[in-house]
């Protein structure tokens, strides 16, 4: 039932594909990323991931770092709310200034 009502809610939500808000070698898409700004948000996030995932106490491992930061820097800037169960890139988010919930949080909302 859990898995039905996660489903549902996904589906519930209009989807819009957006282009990142930088472009990162062999992780962007040539159509599907803007020219980095001079705000230094992408690597403030990387750095935070790669602090993150050296950690002893961090429970989820960030495999995608580049692409992670992409991702999080774009919900950021597009003041929209990220939906993940990824301890380390939740934190790196909420410490840029952006918002994060886990998959259990949006399921119950």
């Amino acid at each position: 039932m859990r898995r039905t009502d996660l489903l549902a809610a996904f589906e519930s939500v209009k989807t819009l594909k957006i282009a990142t808000e930088s472009a990162v070698w062999d992780v962007s898409g040539w159509d599907d990323a803007s020219w980095s700004s001079d705000d230094d948000l992408y690597d403030r996030l990387l750095a935070a991931i790669r602090a993150g995932d050296r950690s002893p106490n961090k429970h989820n491992s960030v495999t995608n770092q580049p692409g992670d930061a992409l991702t999080a820097e774009t919900a950021i800037k597009n003041d929209l709310i990220l939906v993940t169960d990824d301890i380390v890139l939740a934190n790196a988010t909420r410490f840029c200034g952006g918002t994060a919930i886990s998959v259990s949080e949006f399921a119950s909302t």
